[in-house]
């Protein structure tokens, strides 16, 4: 148990030392500004519910996107790079991979999953004499 615990301390370490959890912060937040807002202004516009729910859902599949950005990509005063990794590209092209295929879904079951009916157009039960 111990030997798993130093484990978890590294790993938390090591997301706070990519920043990782800070871009998780900051987009959670902004994220659900935007979410919001666009609730807010497609009521007021009168916008297609259809707009709303792939907004929606772009913003959040771009969630574990930027996960894996922070991750993999360092910010500084040269510009952005890869980060060097400590271990072999195995592991990277696992977490790349996994993200790849998480958002792949997500974004798949939005396209292909269909559409809510509205109370309006769904077929109403006979009444009873």
């Amino acid at each position: 148990m111990p030997a798993n615990k130093s484990s978890l301390r590294r790993f938390a370490r090591e997301l706070n030392r990519r920043k990782v959890t800070q871009t998780a912060a900051v987009y959670a937040v902004v994220g659900l500004a935007a979410i919001e807002f666009v609730d807010i202004a497609f009521g007021v516009f009168e916008v297609s519910i259809g707009w709303e729910r792939a907004l929606i859902t772009l913003i959040l599949a771009g969630f574990p996107v930027s996960l894996l950005l922070a991750w993999l990509l360092e910010f500084g005063p040269a510009g952005v790079r890869l980060r060097p990794s400590s271990r072999t590209g195995r592991g990277r092209a696992l977490v790349v991979g996994g993200f790849g295929t998480v958002v792949a879904l997500a974004v798949a079951g939005v396209i292909f999953s269909p559409p809510a009916r509205s109370p309006a157009t769904s077929p109403s039960l006979p009444s009873a004499p």
